[in-house]
């Protein structure tokens, strides 16, 4: 309560000192204009259907949304993210763009990111992380939120109540005018996550009940957004997690009484100013990070705080409609303390990038990029990309595009300061990749199919030495190689329906190529976790009033050991939405049910980690909305 407290007083003594005067524009245009967004030639994935999982968490939505695959332990567990084959620390996520990535782990649990919190997710696939920043050897994920200038009132409530005692609660409410706008969320999800399973892990596999898995996350986003003029724009924005969870023991495993506490905060200042053909952006932001893990059965009380505190500057010049120029220049400082280090440490991380694009009247366009990095008072590798995209018909229907980028990873506070086990010696991973892809759009329909190709080296691996402490080490040269496919198509049956059919499919071949150790049986083999195929599909019909969601999810199979022989089987677990809307004025309501997992199938993301069969939701919401058209 503490920080609940701290959080509040922080954010209303910000807005306070804000003067909130007069306005005459929208300022939609200087909105995106000063965001350095990725060139035409990169590859990116749009995640569409956000307002129907906004009770849900980031995991979810990813996972039901894209191709792309997450590492779950369960409902409510740890869930990491895996694109092209690269570990979860190698992809980077960023709000509003401000890193997130816990300093201390490298990555960031999907499962303690509320889709409340944000309004539109981007994906970047390979070259196109360079963007936004290091590390995102596989990629990185954009999660951003923006006002609607034209809003003058929305209220929201939503209840969703479910099997295994899921009772989720959501209340939110927009207000402004031209001049001014506030967005507030609060939301409380709870889950005792009691479902039945099979117990493969005993004689006769008989059915049992899942224990210690309850989750409870409760939080708040509060922002404020300010237009004194044409030119400028200013903003306000946070958000506060508290978040309780039991762990579950694997299959076979007595329970151990483990849980964990995460507490976190994030507060941000911007300004954008637009004037003429020069655009710019500020932010300024804290993150405070808190975990608390116990386990009663060992006696263990691990604690991990984190302070960071980070700036971005952006600038946008356009010579003229066909020449821009863009800049970023990053500062920024992470204070972590934890049980496992014995000791403060602080890192510190200053970069610069350069973007310049250039586009002709015929057909073509390429971007020319660079960033250059300094941890802790040292140069690290220069990050250089290069992209060209070339349009095959005069309509702009056929184009092709190819790109290629250098990036690399640093060494997490863990990896480099646990006690016992950290290695200051560690080298960062360095990574190489680039791909083609040809796209076609028509009216209605868009198809896209990129192949692709990485190559990392100093792979880093916590591996056990002879004193049984284990250390992380870099071990692998890991390829990556793979094709993603993509295509959208909206049909309209009629004046009041119509059918979205959207569909991805990835193939991924991740192959330990070569090990620093000459006992290493991964070699030639594919990693652990990492399917090969991947494929989602989801169906929208809209009649009238009904709304009726069909979606699935196929993952391929995944080893579960270095030597490929023991194997989890492939998975397909499908949902639906059936969803009724009643609207008279500036009211409306809608009632509905989820079906997950339709077809109860059994089966298991994470090995020994069982997930529900089929289960049932049903869902209220009632919105008032009052918008200046």
């Amino acid at each position: 309560m503490r920080v609940l407290k701290n959080y509040f007083l922080v954010l209303f003594s910000s807005v306070a000192s804000v003067n909130a005067t007069s306005q005459t524009d929208t300022l939609k245009q200087v909105e995106v204009a000063t965001t350095i967004t990725p060139a035409p030639s990169y590859k990116l994935i749009k995640v569409t259907n956000i307002e129907s999982h906004v009770t849900d968490n980031l995991a979810d939505l990813l996972s039901k949304e894209t191709p792309i695959y997450i590492k779950s332990s369960g409902p409510g567990g740890l869930s990491t993210i895996s694109i092209r084959g690269a570990g979860a620390s190698h992809t980077q996520l960023y709000w509003n763009g401000i890193s997130i990535n816990s300093p201390t782990l490298g990555q960031l649990d999907l499962a303690t990111l509320p889709v409340a919190f944000i309004d539109e997710a981007e994906i970047h696939l390979g070259a196109s992380s360079v963007v936004d920043g290091s590390g995102g050897l596989g990629g990185a994920v954009q999660l951003n939120t923006s006002a609607n200038y034209k809003n003058k009132l929305n209220a929201t409530f939503r209840k969703e109540l479910g099997s295994f005692g899921i009772d989720k609660s959501l209340f939110s409410i927009n207000a402004g005018n031209k001049k001014f706008q506030s967005k507030t969320s609060l939301f409380r999800n709870s889950s005792f996550n009691d479902f039945k399973y099979i117990d493969i892990s005993k004689e006769n596999s008989p059915i049992s009940e899942r224990e210690n898995a309850e989750t409870i996350q409760y939080g708040i986003k509060q922002e404020f957004y300010f237009a004194p003029n044409k030119e400028n724009h200013f903003a306000i924005k946070s958000n506060y997690l508290d978040s309780y969870r039991q762990i579950s023991s694997a299959l076979g495993i007595e329970t151990k009484g483990e849980h964990q506490t995460d507490k976190v905060l994030r507060l941000m200042g911007e300004w954008r100013n637009g004037k003429n053909k020069t655009f710019q952006h500020l932010r300024l932001a804290f993150v405070k990070d808190e975990l608390n893990y116990i386990d009663t059965s060992l006696s263990i009380n691990s604690r991990i705080r984190v302070d960071s505190y980070k700036a971005t500057y952006n600038f946008n010049h356009y010579f003229n409609y066909l020449l821009k120029l863009s800049a970023q220049v990053n500062a920024g400082a992470d204070i972590a303390n934890s049980t496992g280090f014995g000791a403060q440490y602080q890192q510190n991380r200053q970069s610069i990038f350069l973007q310049f694009e250039q586009k002709s009247n015929w057909g073509y366009q390429y971007n020319i990029a660079a960033r250059q990095e300094v941890i802790d008072g040292k140069l690290t590798p220069l990050i250089p990309t290069i992209g060209v995209k070339y349009f095959l018909t005069k309509n702009h229907h056929f184009a092709i595009n190819a790109n290629a980028a250098r990036n690399y990873k640093a060494p997490s506070l863990n990896e480099l300061y646990w006690n016992p086990g950290g290695n200051t010696d560690l080298l960062p991973e360095i990574g190489f990749t680039s791909e083609m892809g040809l796209t076609y759009t028509y009216r209605k329909l868009s198809f896209g199919i990129s192949p692709y190709y990485s190559l990392v080296d100093n792979w880093i691996q916590w591996l056990p030495q002879e004193s049984g402490i284990w250390t992380p080490i870099n071990v692998k040269q890991v390829e990556n190689k793979g094709i993603e496919l993509e295509i959208k198509k909206m049909v309209k049956i009629s004046n009041k329906s119509k059918l979205h059919l959207h569909s991805g499919y990835n193939y991924v071949n991740s192959i330990n190529k070569s090990s620093a150790l000459a006992t290493d049986n991964s070699i030639g083999r594919q990693l652990v976790y990492v399917p090969k195929h991947t494929f989602n599909i989801v169906a929208k019909l809209e009649i009238k009033k009904w709304s009726f969601t069909y979606n699935q999810t196929v993952s391929g199979k995944v080893f579960i050991d270095a030597s490929n022989i023991t194997y989890m089987p492939y998975y397909a677990p499908a949902d639906i939405n059936i969803s009724y809307s009643l609207k008279k004025d500036m009211k409306s309501a809608d009632i509905g049910l989820k079906v997950s997992n339709l077809y109860n199938e059994d089966y298991q993301i994470m090995a020994n980690r069982p997930l529900p069969g089929r289960w049932f939701l049903l869902f209220l919401k009632v919105n008032l909305n009052a918008t200046n058209e």
